[in-house]
């Protein structure tokens, strides 16, 4: 009886490097390592309790496919999937990135989770069902953070200029940024909260709506755009 399987790849590249994740289902963890290399790990885990199972065999897990390959400067990670087209209901699926700190981020997560800690580069991430955490990360410009039902959690900072989208369509955002943040904001709760802590910007009240609009520091340059449509959002200074 296995209780999890584990695989690892590991890459060396000159350039500047893109994670490309594309997840079905699953939990992926973004970490800070050393230039110019990329370590991941793909961990298959047998799912106890309700819905699991405890006889899952190793020859179930290897049925489980998770592709991890490079292609020029890009970790491409796709899956998962059986072999056999059978449910992954009885098993997880746990995949570990260590990248180097300059590395670009594009993510799609069906169902699970995606978190990045202290990496600095354009972050696109897209979660359906579940949520993006960010820590001691820094979002170049046209970094995307989209959660249709969930919420984004993320402290760090914003590259000069830059610009960043955060889209929840149900749930929750907390975004906590250094109170010199230099950026014009457009906030919008449609309904439910809007809370601005340490920011010389007004929430204004709309009925079920609350907004709030303006430059965080004085010089602003690039936009923080925050829209959420049922839940709350909170943006505090640091």
């Amino acid at each position: 009886m296995a209780q999890s399987v584990s695989e690892t790849f590991e890459f060396t590249f000159a350039g500047v490097a893109t994670l490309d994740a594309r997840l079905s289902v699953g939990a992926l963890s973004i970490e800070p390592g050393v230039d110019g290399q990329a370590h991941v790990v793909v961990t298959k885990r047998a799912r106890h309790g309700f819905l699991g199972r405890d006889d899952i065999t190793e020859d179930e897990l290897a049925e489980v496919v998770v592709t991890v390959e490079q292609r020029g400067d890009r970790i491409v990670i796709d899956g998962p999937r059986r072999r056999n087209g059978r449910s992954l209901n009885n098993i997880s699926i746990e995949v570990t990135a260590t990248v180097p700190r300059a590395t670009n981020l594009d993510l799609r997560i069906s169902a699970g989770q995606a978190s990045a800690r202290g990496v600095a580069g354009r972050i696109a991430a897209q979660v359906d069902a579940g949520n993006f955490e960010a820590e001691e990360v820094t979002f170049a410009d046209g970094s995307q953070l989209t959660v249709n039902a969930g919420k984004v959690v993320a402290s760090g900072a914003l590259a000069e200029g830059a610009s960043l989208a955060v889209d929840v369509n149900a749930g929750s955002v907390r975004l906590e940024l250094p109170r010199t943040t230099a950026v014009n904001l457009d906030a919008r709760a449609q309904v439910g909260a809007l809370d601005l802590v340490g920011w010389p910007v007004q929430v204004q009240r709309r009925f079920v709506e609350q907004r709030a609009s303006g430059p965080l520091a004085p010089n602003a340059k690039g936009e923080l755009r925050v829209r959420v449509n049922a839940g709350s959002a909170a943006i505090v200074a640091r």
